[in-house]
């Protein structure tokens, strides 16, 4: 058992830095929904092992979220001065640049977490 779990920490430390060739080999084999069905799984089998979820999570952490593409977020303007609003950037100040997959892409991860 502490091998397994080391392995999958050996893998994910494989990911780090957005390691290309490791994540490519390896979303085949750990891919997105099984990683999420052990973190997320309260059945008696998984309860209790909190080992095998912190390594998976680490694991989809490098290996799914933390990767391509490179997307620049967005964030919203909480300070706007009125000198600064026109009718040309209002839009640009409220709106966000994000497709609406990208935003749901990770819904069921987020859910589990709250």
């Amino acid at each position: 058992y502490n091998y397994f779990i080391s392995m999958i920490y050996l893998l994910s430390d494989l990911c780090l830095d957005r390691n290309y060739r490791a994540i490519e080999v390896l979303k085949w084999i750990y891919p997105y929904k099984e990683c999420f069905k052990i973190i997320s799984d309260n059945t008696s089998k998984l309860k209790d092992q909190w080992e095998l979820r912190t390594a998976f999570t680490r694991l989809t952490h490098t290996l799914h979220i933390d990767k391509e593409p490179y997307q620049e977020i967005t964030l919203p303007r909480y300070m706007i001065f009125w000198d600064e609003l026109t009718e040309h950037n209002c839009q640009e100040i409220v709106s966000s640049s994000l497709d609406a997959a990208d935003v749901t892409q990770f819904d069921d991860l987020k859910e589990f977490f709250n």
